[in-house]
C-alpha cells in the first residue's frame, strides 16, 4: 500500500490544527442537531454534514453472524474528504465498508450513518503512528470496468496522472470444514489491480510485464522503455509499476 508521509504529515498537522477543522468537528451551528457537525464553505453556504453526506442509519447488528470485519480499518478514523463538487474538508469519525463499497460515519450522538452514493469522490484516512501519519487514499469516479461502476472505491498506490489502483473488496464465505462442526460465515478479502491514465481517460485491468506497461504509457514510450531497462524493472510487481508511473508522471 502506498503511504503518503512527508508532505501529508505537514498538511495534516496544519489542517487538523486549523480553525476550519475545529469548526467541522465541533457540532456547532444551524440545522438538525442530530445530523452532525456543520461545515462552512464560505459566505452563507453553511450546511450540516448530515445534509451533505446523508442520514441513513446503519443497523449495528447487520454483521453479527459473520466472523471478521467488512471494513478497511475497523476503527473510525480522521480523514480528509473531497466531494463530487470539489469541496474539501476534514472529519474525524469515518471508515470504509469494503463489503458494500460504502463510507460510514458517526454523528455527534455516535449514531452510525451511511454516506449517500455519489457524494464523496476521494477520502484519505489518516492513521497516526508514534512519529508519523500514514495516509490511505481511496477514490472513485473512474470509468466503469468489468463489474465495477464509477462509484467503486480504489486504493491509490501512487499519485499523478497515471495511477495504479488496488480494489480491495470483501465477500461473505464459509470457514473451512472441520469434522463435527458447522461451517461459519466469515468475510474473505479479494484484491484486484487496475491502471488509469488521466491523460487518455483510460482504465484497464493491470497485467504483469513490461510490454503491458509500455503499451499503456505509449505516449511516452521511448522514455518509459529506457527507464524500465536502465533500472532493470520487469514490471511484474506493483512496486515496479509505481516506480514507472511516478517517472512517467514527472515527464513534461
Amino acid at each position: 500500500m502506498r503511504v503518503y508521509k512527508l508532505i501529508l504529515v505537514l498538511f495534516v498537522f496544519i489542517f487538523l490544527d486549523s480553525p476550519l477543522f475545529a469548526q467541522i468537528v465541533s457540532g456547532d451551528g444551524p440545522g438538525n442537531p442530530n445530523a452532525g457537525p456543520t461545515i462552512n464553505f464560505g459566505g452563507d453556504r453553511t450546511t450540516t454534514i448530515g445534509i451533505l453526506l446523508g442520514n441513513r442509519i446503519f443497523p449495528l447488528e447487520t454483521y453479527s453472524e459473520v466472523m471478521g470485519t467488512p471494513y478497511f480499518l475497523d476503527s473510525f478514523m480522521n480523514c480528509v474528504l473531497t466531494t463530487k463538487k470539489g469541496q474539501k474538508f476534514a472529519y474525524d469519525k469515518m471508515r470504509l465498508n469494503l463489503y458494500t463499497n460504502q463510507i460510514h460515519y458517526l454523528d455527534k450522538n455516535n449514531t452510525e450513518l451511511v454516506v449517500d452514493e455519489g457524494v464523496i469522490t476521494r477520502v484519505v484516512f489518516l492513521k497516526k503512528g508514534v512519529d508519523t501519519i500514514a495516509g490511505f487514499a481511496f477514490s472513485n469516479d473512474y470509468p466503469s470496468i468489468n463489474k465495477n461502476s464509477n462509484s467503486t472505491y480504489y486504493l491509490e498506490m501512487n499519485s499523478g496522472k497515471a495511477r495504479i489502483l488496488e480494489q480491495i473488496s470483501k465477500e461473505v464465505g464459509y470457514s473451512s470444514m472441520v469434522t463435527g462442526q458447522v461451517p461459519k460465515k466469515e468475510f474473505k478479502e479479494h484484491k484486484e489491480y487496475f491502471v488509469f491514465n488521466e491523460n487518455h481517460s483510460k482504465m484497464e485491468r493491470w497485467r504483469k510485464g513490461k510490454d503491458f506497461v509500455i503499451g499503456f504509457l505509449n505516449d511516452k514510450k521511448e522514455q518509459v522503455e529506457k527507464f524500465i531497462n536502465d533500472n532493470n524493472l520487469n514490471c511484474k510487481s506493483t512496486d515496479d509499476v509505481v516506480k514507472v508511473f511516478d517517472y512517467y508522471n514527472s515527464l513534461k
